[in-house]
């Protein structure tokens, strides 16, 4: 009866040691970002600058998202996120060190967005292959659940406490702040070890490093993925809605500096509404359990997205609450159909 309290310990420390360093970067991350976002519509106030900082963020995910799993399995995860997390901190160094010196580029913020997000995407997969290492079996759920959480929690989070950020500190110090925050991910990645796949199965891994043998893994993915009707359904609507969804949220500084003449605290607070329907559509779904037909929540997604867009487009003629309601509807659609 003891026994069980002390293997707890044992996975539960390091792994939320590091599990909690990670999140406050990602937080120093996100108000980052916010930060930058804000700073590119004052300087430019243009929808075509915004675009294509939103393509440079999701490029890499896009472009190398499908390899990033098959070369993660043959690496060491640690020193993945170690390289991740450091080289996202040197992007935010040279940043502030621009922002200080009163010589930033918009180019350099597509540049330095490109390089944390192609970072961004290795460090993911790494630390979900981590996850199932670090973790027992019977914790893992509990432990998604704490992750999706945390997103919901980000995105409240983030936003407020980066508009309040831009109005007290130079930008230099707030790109510093996310510096200093990558560091409690850093740390305790050289402190904590992390299991690595033993016996066999790293045999293969190590054998199985050759650009056919993970292109070979690629394909069986994408080959799984097009004999699952279903499931290639699933992935489909979710590139629509994702095709739809991600313009707006890059020209949603658009919205608050032009058309309501507003600044970021009112941009920070429609975000904020985002992350509180994420969150909401977390817990309904937690509570409910969703539909016994998981078909059903696609077409009422779609609905709700087309609905929240219909609102988006309106709402400079009607109010801002509008528009944070709209940013609400995405929020708990966008939650119920990741959760099914």
């Amino acid at each position: 009866m003891t026994l069980q309290p002390t293997l707890s310990k044992r996975w539960a420390v390091p792994f939320f040691t590091l599990w909690g360093g990670q999140a406050l970067s990602l937080l120093g991350s996100r108000v980052a970002g916010f930060a930058l976002v804000w700073w590119l519509t004052e300087q430019t106030g243009s929808a075509v600058v915004l675009s294509t900082m939103t393509l440079m963020f999701f490029l890499p995910q896009i472009l190398l998202g499908p390899f990033a799993g098959a070369l993660i399995d043959r690496w060491d995860r640690r020193w993945v996120m170690l390289v991740a997390d450091s080289t996202t901190a040197l992007a935010s160094a040279l940043l502030a060190v621009l922002f200080w010196t009163d010589s930033l580029q918009v180019w350099h913020i597509y540049t330095t967005s490109f390089i944390g997000s192609l970072a961004g995407a290795f460090h993911f997969a790494a630390m979900m292959a981590s996850t199932s290492l670090m973790v027992p079996e019977h914790q893992l759920t509990r432990v998604q659940g704490a992750n999706q959480m945390l997103q919901g929690l980000m995105t409240i989070a983030a936003p407020p406490v980066g508009a309040l950020l831009v109005g007290f500190l130079p930008f230099a110090a707030i790109m510093g702040l996310d510096v200093v925050t990558a560091l409690f991910a850093v740390v305790p990645l050289l402190l904590i070890a992390i299991p690595r796949p033993q016996g066999s199965a790293e045999r293969e891994q190590v054998a199985g490093a050759t650009p056919a043998a993970i292109w070979r893994d690629v394909r069986s993915g994408f080959r799984y993925i097009w004999e699952w009707p279903g499931l290639l359904l699933t992935t489909l609507l979710a590139l629509v809605i994702n095709m739809v969804a991600t313009p707006l949220g890059a020209l949603l500084p658009i919205l608050v500096s032009v058309d309501f003449e507003a600044g970021a605290l009112q941009l920070g607070w429609i975000e904020l509404t985002l992350g509180a329907g994420m969150l909401a559509g977390g817990i309904l779904l937690g509570v409910w359990g969703g539909f016994r037909k998981k078909a059903l929540i696609f077409p009422i997604g779609v609905f709700g997205f087309a609905f929240a867009s219909f609102l988006i487009a309106v709402s400079p003629q009607l109010a801002l609450w509008v528009a944070m309601l709209a940013m609400g509807i995405f929020g708990i659609v966008s939650s119920l159909l990741n959760g099914t």
